[in-house]
Protein backbone atom coordinates (compact mmCIF):
# COMPACT_ATOMS: atom_id res chain seq x y z
CA UNK A 1 0.00 0.00 0.00
CA UNK A 2 3.07 2.45 0.77
CA UNK A 3 4.59 1.31 -2.78
CA UNK A 4 1.23 2.22 -4.33
CA UNK A 5 0.68 5.73 -2.45
CA UNK A 6 4.73 6.54 -3.20
CA UNK A 7 3.36 6.19 -6.93
CA UNK A 8 0.54 8.21 -6.98
CA UNK A 9 2.59 10.92 -5.37
CA UNK A 10 5.18 10.76 -8.19
CA UNK A 11 2.84 10.57 -10.68
CA UNK A 12 1.03 13.44 -9.23
CA UNK A 13 4.48 15.43 -9.20
CA UNK A 14 5.08 14.85 -12.51
CA UNK A 15 1.97 16.18 -13.92
CA UNK A 16 2.70 19.51 -12.20
CA UNK A 17 6.10 19.35 -13.40
CA UNK A 18 4.53 18.83 -17.12
CA UNK A 19 1.86 22.08 -16.03
CA UNK A 20 4.67 24.19 -14.87
CA UNK A 21 6.82 23.80 -17.76
CA UNK A 22 3.88 24.31 -19.90
CA UNK A 23 3.94 27.96 -18.65
CA UNK A 24 7.68 28.14 -17.99
CA UNK A 25 8.68 31.44 -16.61
CA UNK A 26 9.96 33.72 -18.85
CA UNK A 27 12.67 37.04 -17.87
CA UNK A 28 13.08 39.52 -20.19
CA UNK A 29 16.64 41.62 -20.44
CA UNK A 30 18.74 43.44 -22.17
CA UNK A 31 21.66 42.10 -24.33
CA UNK A 32 23.07 44.68 -25.79
CA UNK A 33 23.25 48.35 -24.80
CA UNK A 34 25.16 49.76 -27.76
CA UNK A 35 26.59 53.53 -27.62
CA UNK A 36 25.98 53.37 -31.11
CA UNK A 37 21.87 53.91 -30.73
CA UNK A 38 19.21 54.26 -28.11
CA UNK A 39 19.23 51.92 -25.45
CA UNK A 40 16.67 48.81 -25.57
CA UNK A 41 13.80 49.31 -23.10
CA UNK A 42 11.14 46.62 -21.50
CA UNK A 43 8.31 47.00 -19.42
CA UNK A 44 4.86 45.90 -19.31
CA UNK A 45 1.77 46.07 -20.54
CA UNK A 46 -0.64 44.43 -18.19
CA UNK A 47 0.02 40.73 -18.28
CA UNK A 48 2.09 41.58 -21.30
CA UNK A 49 5.75 42.38 -21.70
CA UNK A 50 7.04 44.75 -23.84
CA UNK A 51 10.43 45.37 -25.56
CA UNK A 52 11.61 48.64 -27.21
CA UNK A 53 14.15 48.02 -29.70
CA UNK A 54 14.51 51.28 -31.64
CA UNK A 55 18.10 51.02 -32.78
CA UNK A 56 20.51 48.99 -34.86
CA UNK A 57 23.32 47.14 -32.68
CA UNK A 58 20.33 46.83 -29.82
CA UNK A 59 19.14 43.72 -28.48
CA UNK A 60 17.39 42.18 -26.04
CA UNK A 61 16.05 38.51 -24.45
CA UNK A 62 13.64 36.31 -23.04
CA UNK A 63 14.91 33.72 -21.42
CA UNK A 64 14.32 30.78 -19.48
CA UNK A 65 15.86 28.52 -17.37
CA UNK A 66 13.39 26.08 -16.77
CA UNK A 67 14.12 23.32 -19.00
CA UNK A 68 17.65 23.56 -18.65
CA UNK A 69 18.93 19.60 -18.07
CA UNK A 70 17.19 18.53 -21.21
CA UNK A 71 17.83 17.72 -24.29
CA UNK A 72 16.90 19.92 -27.66
CA UNK A 73 15.40 17.06 -29.11
CA UNK A 74 13.74 16.86 -25.91
CA UNK A 75 11.46 19.60 -26.61
CA UNK A 76 8.13 19.02 -27.54
CA UNK A 77 6.19 22.47 -28.07
CA UNK A 78 7.51 26.06 -28.26
CA UNK A 79 4.85 29.01 -28.25
CA UNK A 80 5.13 32.70 -28.46
CA UNK A 81 2.40 35.16 -29.34
CA UNK A 82 3.47 38.84 -30.36
CA UNK A 83 0.46 40.72 -29.90
CA UNK A 84 1.58 44.37 -31.41
CA UNK A 85 4.49 45.70 -32.57
CA UNK A 86 4.48 49.70 -33.74
CA UNK A 87 7.05 51.16 -35.13
CA UNK A 88 9.42 53.74 -34.16
CA UNK A 89 9.90 56.73 -36.47
CA UNK A 90 11.85 55.98 -39.74
CA UNK A 91 11.54 52.13 -39.46
CA UNK A 92 10.85 49.72 -42.99
CA UNK A 93 12.13 46.83 -41.96
CA UNK A 94 9.22 44.34 -41.67
CA UNK A 95 7.62 43.31 -38.38
CA UNK A 96 8.87 39.99 -38.11
CA UNK A 97 8.91 37.21 -34.68
CA UNK A 98 12.19 37.04 -32.94
CA UNK A 99 14.23 33.55 -33.11
CA UNK A 100 15.22 31.32 -30.91
CA UNK A 101 18.90 31.00 -29.10
CA UNK A 102 19.45 28.00 -27.04
CA UNK A 103 22.67 27.20 -24.46
CA UNK A 104 23.89 23.50 -25.13
CA UNK A 105 27.10 21.98 -23.79
CA UNK A 106 29.14 19.35 -25.49
CA UNK A 107 29.02 16.06 -22.79
CA UNK A 108 32.63 15.01 -24.91
CA UNK A 109 34.08 18.83 -24.04
CA UNK A 110 32.25 20.22 -21.81
CA UNK A 111 32.24 23.34 -23.92
CA UNK A 112 29.35 25.63 -24.37
CA UNK A 113 28.11 27.15 -27.92
CA UNK A 114 25.18 28.25 -28.58
CA UNK A 115 22.16 27.22 -31.31
CA UNK A 116 19.98 29.34 -33.05
CA UNK A 117 17.09 29.33 -35.40
CA UNK A 118 13.72 30.92 -36.45
CA UNK A 119 10.15 29.88 -36.50
CA UNK A 120 8.95 32.37 -39.08
CA UNK A 121 7.58 29.73 -41.15
CA UNK A 122 5.27 28.68 -38.61
CA UNK A 123 3.72 31.47 -37.83
CA UNK A 124 -0.31 32.47 -38.15
CA UNK A 125 -1.93 35.83 -37.97
CA UNK A 126 -4.81 36.43 -36.44
CA UNK A 127 -5.99 39.92 -36.74
CA UNK A 128 -2.91 41.53 -36.75
CA UNK A 129 -1.70 39.06 -33.71
CA UNK A 130 1.13 36.84 -34.57
CA UNK A 131 1.65 33.52 -32.72
CA UNK A 132 4.08 30.43 -32.99
CA UNK A 133 2.45 26.93 -31.51
CA UNK A 134 4.89 24.39 -32.76
CA UNK A 135 5.49 20.26 -32.22
CA UNK A 136 7.77 18.28 -32.32
CA UNK A 137 6.76 17.43 -36.32
CA UNK A 138 7.64 20.99 -37.45
CA UNK A 139 10.69 21.46 -35.00
CA UNK A 140 12.18 18.66 -37.08
CA UNK A 141 11.87 20.22 -40.21
CA UNK A 142 14.04 23.21 -38.98
CA UNK A 143 17.23 24.33 -39.72
CA UNK A 144 19.85 25.15 -37.06
CA UNK A 145 23.16 27.55 -36.82
CA UNK A 146 25.45 27.55 -34.03
CA UNK A 147 27.19 30.18 -32.74
CA UNK A 148 29.05 32.04 -29.45
CA UNK A 149 32.22 29.52 -29.95
CA UNK A 150 35.54 30.11 -31.41
CA UNK A 151 35.33 26.71 -32.57
CA UNK A 152 32.82 27.68 -35.37
CA UNK A 153 32.83 30.75 -38.17
CA UNK A 154 30.08 32.30 -39.47
CA UNK A 155 27.55 29.29 -38.24
CA UNK A 156 30.44 26.56 -39.84
CA UNK A 157 32.09 24.35 -37.18
CA UNK A 158 35.83 24.38 -37.96
CA UNK A 159 37.27 21.16 -39.54
CA UNK A 160 38.51 18.80 -36.51
CA UNK A 161 37.69 21.06 -33.90
CA UNK A 162 35.36 19.68 -30.81
CA UNK A 163 31.96 21.01 -32.47
CA UNK A 164 32.80 19.25 -35.81
CA UNK A 165 33.02 16.22 -34.11
CA UNK A 166 29.93 16.61 -32.23
CA UNK A 167 27.82 17.97 -35.01
CA UNK A 168 29.47 15.19 -37.31
CA UNK A 169 29.85 17.67 -39.94
CA UNK A 170 33.33 19.17 -40.31
CA UNK A 171 32.79 22.26 -42.54
CA UNK A 172 29.90 21.64 -43.59
CA UNK A 173 27.27 25.09 -43.88
CA UNK A 174 25.38 27.03 -41.87
CA UNK A 175 22.52 24.37 -41.93
CA UNK A 176 22.47 21.76 -39.58
CA UNK A 177 19.35 19.52 -38.82
CA UNK A 178 17.37 18.07 -35.87
CA UNK A 179 19.31 15.28 -35.80
CA UNK A 180 22.50 16.91 -35.47
CA UNK A 181 22.08 19.02 -32.63
CA UNK A 182 19.30 16.81 -30.85
CA UNK A 183 21.48 15.54 -28.24
CA UNK A 184 23.31 18.51 -27.29
CA UNK A 185 21.72 19.00 -23.60
CA UNK A 186 20.15 22.56 -23.03
CA UNK A 187 22.73 24.46 -20.31
CA UNK A 188 23.01 27.92 -19.40
CA UNK A 189 26.62 28.20 -18.46
CA UNK A 190 28.20 30.39 -16.31
CA UNK A 191 28.80 33.78 -16.00
CA UNK A 192 33.02 33.52 -16.09
CA UNK A 193 32.65 31.40 -19.23
CA UNK A 194 30.18 34.08 -21.06
CA UNK A 195 31.99 37.49 -19.80
CA UNK A 196 33.45 40.14 -21.66
CA UNK A 197 36.71 39.36 -22.62
CA UNK A 198 36.96 35.99 -22.15
CA UNK A 199 39.34 33.31 -24.71
CA UNK A 200 35.86 31.46 -25.36
CA UNK A 201 34.77 33.29 -28.56
CA UNK A 202 31.56 34.18 -26.88
CA UNK A 203 30.47 38.06 -28.89
CA UNK A 204 28.78 40.78 -27.41
CA UNK A 205 25.65 39.76 -28.76
CA UNK A 206 25.38 36.41 -26.94
CA UNK A 207 22.76 35.79 -25.29
CA UNK A 208 23.48 37.24 -22.08
CA UNK A 209 22.14 40.00 -19.43
CA UNK A 210 24.29 42.93 -20.24
CA UNK A 211 26.46 44.32 -17.15
CA UNK A 212 25.45 40.92 -15.23
CA UNK A 213 26.36 38.18 -17.47
CA UNK A 214 23.56 36.18 -16.13
CA UNK A 215 22.47 33.53 -19.26
CA UNK A 216 19.26 31.33 -19.44
CA UNK A 217 19.46 28.24 -21.21
CA UNK A 218 16.52 29.30 -23.74
CA UNK A 219 15.58 32.12 -25.24
CA UNK A 220 13.66 34.43 -27.04
CA UNK A 221 16.03 37.30 -29.28
CA UNK A 222 14.72 40.34 -29.63
CA UNK A 223 17.25 42.46 -32.62
CA UNK A 224 20.29 42.40 -34.24
CA UNK A 225 21.37 39.02 -35.50
CA UNK A 226 21.99 37.59 -38.78
CA UNK A 227 20.65 37.65 -42.21
CA UNK A 228 16.94 38.55 -41.73
CA UNK A 229 17.19 38.93 -38.31
CA UNK A 230 18.15 42.20 -38.72
CA UNK A 231 14.24 43.46 -39.28
CA UNK A 232 13.79 42.94 -36.06
CA UNK A 233 14.96 46.42 -35.02
CA UNK A 234 12.78 49.20 -35.03
CA UNK A 235 9.81 47.88 -33.19
CA UNK A 236 8.47 48.32 -29.96
CA UNK A 237 7.11 44.83 -29.09
CA UNK A 238 4.08 43.68 -26.81
CA UNK A 239 4.54 39.72 -26.39
CA UNK A 240 3.00 37.36 -24.61
CA UNK A 241 2.91 33.22 -23.87
CA UNK A 242 5.89 32.24 -24.17
CA UNK A 243 6.33 28.62 -23.22
CA UNK A 244 8.76 25.86 -24.02
CA UNK A 245 7.20 22.32 -23.09
CA UNK A 246 9.56 18.74 -22.52
CA UNK A 247 8.81 15.37 -23.81
CA UNK A 248 6.73 13.83 -21.26
CA UNK A 249 9.67 11.20 -21.02
CA UNK A 250 12.05 14.07 -20.36
CA UNK A 251 10.39 15.15 -17.76
CA UNK A 252 12.44 13.14 -14.67
CA UNK A 253 15.40 15.09 -16.56
CA UNK A 254 13.81 17.90 -14.67
CA UNK A 255 13.89 16.84 -11.69
CA UNK A 256 11.50 17.03 -8.50
CA UNK A 257 14.06 19.08 -6.72
CA UNK A 258 13.75 21.49 -9.68
CA UNK A 259 10.35 21.66 -9.94
CA UNK A 260 10.13 22.45 -6.15
CA UNK A 261 12.58 25.20 -6.66
CA UNK A 262 10.34 26.86 -9.22
CA UNK A 263 7.10 26.60 -7.32
CA UNK A 264 9.26 28.55 -4.73
CA UNK A 265 9.56 31.06 -7.11
CA UNK A 266 6.37 31.11 -7.98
Amino acid sequence: MKNSTKFVLSMSALALMAAEAATAGFTPYVIRNSALGVAPTIGTSGANTTFGVPSPSQKAGFGSNDVNGITVGQISNIQFTLNSATAYSGTTAPVILPYVNIWAQDAVSGNYFAIYFGLDAFVTNTGGVKSVNVGTSQLASVTFGVSETNAAVNGVANAGSWLATALGAPGAGTSYTMAQVANFQIVAPPSSWVASGNSNGVGGGAPREFGTDTTFGFNWIFGQGSGANNGYNGYDYTVSGASVVPAPGALALLGVAGFASRRRRA
